[in-house]
């Protein structure tokens, strides 16, 4: 997907459709076994992301986007999401981190990849200062599990 990275996002665009159009008329069981590719990747200060498409909203905790978060230098790790829990009727973005999960979008249509990147990208600033202003609501695990977005779109409760 190497078209994002281009300022042709039309390329980008006509190369992501075939890859998603030719996912869903497969029958490899190999290819049919991949529920996400790599959008794209970019940094954001000090900050490694890796941007992940789901190629179907898919289960009752289903995932579109997952953005893997890193910080090398300290070594800390996050996972942004948009997701979908009420039969596609709500969509959400969402940060987790260890037990934590904080909400910090919600609207009722399904929102474009570059709206979700903004509010990613505003969302990594503004975890980066503490300041937590984007946050609509935050709750931690009782039992200290982490969340984490699986391989296959979902939410996961470790």
């Amino acid at each position: 997907m190497a078209y994002g990275l281009l300022a042709d996002p039309g390329a980008f665009e006509a190369e992501r459709a075939d890859l998603v159009r030719f996912w869903h008329e497969t029958t490899d069981p190999a290819m049919k076994g991949r529920h996400l590719f790599i959008r794209e990747r970019f940094r954001v200060r000090d900050h490694d992301v890796g941007a992940f498409e789901c190629f179907e909203w898919q289960g009752r905790f289903a995932l579109k986007y997952i953005f893997r978060v890193s910080a090398p230098a300290t070594k800390a790790e996050y996972w942004i999401t948009l997701g979908s829990y009420y039969e596609r009727q709500k969509f959400h973005i969402d940060i987790y981190q260890g037990p934590q999960h904080s909400l910090i979008w919600i609207s009722d249509k399904e929102p474009s990849y570059e709206t979700v990147r903004e509010k990613v990208l505003l969302a990594i600033e503004d975890n980066s200062s503490s300041t937590g202003k984007h946050v609509l609501s935050s709750t931690v695990r009782g039992d200290r599990r982490a969340y984490s977005p699986s391989s296959t779109c979902q939410l996961s409760m470790n």
